[in-house]
């Protein structure tokens, strides 16, 4: 018999969440074509991944609104689709997100009330470790994944708290208001057995205190930013400049976006986060710093989900000659993010089976900046993915 998996997605209201679980919805109930999804290639069919039409999406949020409503309010899934989705009366178990951690503030909540469930960090991971149990109940589910698809965190100030395993538990019995909620998720799901998949750069399974947990709990976990634009051809083009011995003199990259994502990192607190994740692989893959990278994200209303990054390349070959490469990518960024979403689950839940447990570093092809992992050459680590499947 087939087992069956479910993934609770922190941050299911929002715009890739919601794409997430139409998107299953659709390939489960409509024969929907799973373009996008790196695990159905031929290359992953003897793994005997969960099966796609088993699959269950739940998960957290703190916007109190319909599901269905808010697949409508962000706007990336096509009328035709919603319309078939709402006659099948659509909707996914959605529990209320504890209230921890200093992200709200910013959150876009367009006149909708949040959920009142303002917690202490222990009452937190109690109440994620019922929820878990709960879903899986209630879908009889064998197994679970929980995915972080939150908005963006500021940069930790005070590291001393997730230095150790000790340090961090200490905190939380102090309700230490430093601990960040992507912390509290990540410890509640590895406390509880479940793997856990950082898509967000904000700091969860990859510090050191939650590296050491998911070791000794035993716990496959991967992260961090999923890769989905800009820097995922940044890591294909850079390869080519180091292989062709083209000196790069500059990298300016701006990025519009208009979803919430976008108007989160409006906040310098939140963009500082976000930035540090997209500047680290050019000069890791290059090996060397003595060039002039920018990178600006700027929200935009008008663009929506639809992100437009530009980038204007300047580099030096032979005789000094100088040349320029200029690249305009628009694409839907919730879109490409929800395919990979589901394939990390698959292959988190995979790794889990195998008995392997830790940062699963053979995933690095799908994050910005993949922890315990500096080489961001993407031929690499998709090398790296094939070698472990294999």
């Amino acid at each position: 018999m087939q087992e069956k998996m479910g993934i609770m997605i922190i941050g299911i209201n929002g715009a890739i969440g919601t794409t997430v679980s139409a998107g299953i919805e659709a390939i489960k109930k409509f024969d929907q074509e799973p373009i996008g999804l790196v695990t159905e290639l031929e290359e992953f069919k003897e793994l005997n991944l969960c099966d796609l039409n088993t699959l269950a999406v739940g998960g957290w949020d703190i916007i109190d609104r319909p599901h269905m409503e808010c697949l409508r309010h962000h706007g990336v899934v096509g009328e035709k689709l919603l319309d078939k989705l709402d006659t099948q009366k659509f909707n996914v178990d959605i529990y209320k997100a504890p209230k921890v951690g200093i992200t709200h503030h910013i959150l876009e909540t367009d006149g909708v009330n949040e959920t009142d469930n303002n917690v202490t960090i222990k009452q937190a991971i109690r109440q994620i470790t019922n929820d878990i149990e709960d879903f899986k109940k209630k879908n009889l589910l064998d197994d679970i994944v929980v995915v972080n698809l939150s908005s963006t965190e500021p940069i930790i100030k005070d590291t001393s708290i997730i230095e150790s395993l000790d340090a961090f538990e200490k905190a939380i019995e102090e309700n230490n208001p430093n601990i960040q909620a992507g912390l509290v998720y990540a410890y509640a799901a590895i406390k509880a057995k479940v793997p856990f998949v950082n898509f967000t750069p904000s700091a969860t399974v990859g510090t050191p205190a939650l590296k050491d947990l998911a070791i000794k709990e035993k716990v496959a976990v991967c992260g961090n930013d999923g890769k989905t634009g800009q820097t995922l051809y940044k890591t294909v083009i850079a390869p080519m400049l180091k292989w062709r011995h083209l000196k790069l003199i500059g990298w300016y990259s701006t990025n519009i976006l208009g979803n919430n994502d976008g108007r989160v990192l409006e906040d310098p607190l939140h963009k500082e986060t976000k930035i540090r994740s997209k500047s680290k692989v050019l000069s890791d893959i290059l090996g060397y710093d003595d060039f002039y990278h920018r990178v600006e994200i700027n929200y935009y209303p008008p663009r929506g989900d639809a992100k437009e990054a530009w980038d204007n390349i300047d580099f030096e070959g032979w005789l000094g000659a100088r040349m320029q490469m200029k690249i305009d990518w628009v694409g839907e960024d919730s879109i490409l993010a929800a395919p990979l979403v589901v394939d990390l689950a698959r292959l988190i839940n995979y790794s889990q089976k195998k008995g392997d447990y830790g940062i699963a570093k053979y995933l690095s092809s799908f994050f910005k900046d993949p922890i315990d992992n500096n080489d961001h050459n993407f031929f690499n680590q998709i090398q790296l993915l094939i070698n472990y499947i294999k």
